[in-house]
This record gives C-alpha cells, structure tokens and sequence, in this order.
C-alpha cells in the first residue's frame, strides 16, 4: 500500500480536554499545529492549580508501586519530603513511640513542619 493511500485510512483525532480542564480554556486549538511548550506550561499550570499536590502525590505513588514491582525501592526514606502528616503519625506508631506531638513553625517566609515522639 502506497503512503498516500494510508493516510487515506487513518482517522485524525484531536483531544479538546483531560482531567476535566478543557484546552481552549487557555489555549488556541489547532489542527495543524502539534501542542508546543507553552501549550504544556499553561495547560500543567491550570491542572496544579486546581489539584495541587494531590497529583504529585498520585503520580509519586504510582512510581513507588511501579519501582517496588521492579524490585528497585523498597519502602523507606524516598522522596519522604512528601509524606503526609498522617504518613508520618504512622511511622512513628511503628517506631512505638506512644505520645507523639507534632505541628508547623510557621516564620514568614515558609512552614516547616516538626514531629517529636516520646
């Protein structure tokens, strides 16, 4: 079969939304032009503002499950900046420390949060 041919039997297909976020929302919609960066800036730009750390969380979950069936993480200390505050009650249970107190020192420019166990 000839290429011309072939391109006479596939289907264009053009997707004008993903995760609820409709892309002429914040961008001209083309067919004939591929989206470029700032198509992908402004369209990840919307999407962290309506889920915010939801999604990294998700996406960071999603690659903990696919590495651990790699065999290449086991659970520990990896990317432990983002554990949640109930993340880290739990692991302190497990170290058993029976009164765990924790909270944020909260300065003006950034919160820090601290977790003391007894």
């Amino acid at each position: 079969m000839a290429p011309s041919e072939v391109k006479h039997l596939m289907k264009r297909f053009y997707q004008t939304e993903w995760q609820g976020i409709q892309f002429d929302s914040f961008a001209k919609l083309s067919t004939d032009q591929l989206a470029d960066a700032a198509f992908y800036n402004a369209f990840y730009r919307e999407l962290f503002k309506r889920y915010g750390a939801s999604v990294i969380r998700s996406g960071m979950g999603l690659a903990k499950d696919l590495l651990m069936q790699l065999g290449l993480y086991r659970p520990g200390q990896f990317w432990g900046w983002i554990r949640t505050r109930s993340d880290y009650h739990k692991l302190m249970e497990k170290a058993r420390f029976n009164s765990i107190e924790d909270g944020f020192i909260t300065p003006a420019e950034k919160q820090n949060y601290f977790i003391i166990g007894r």
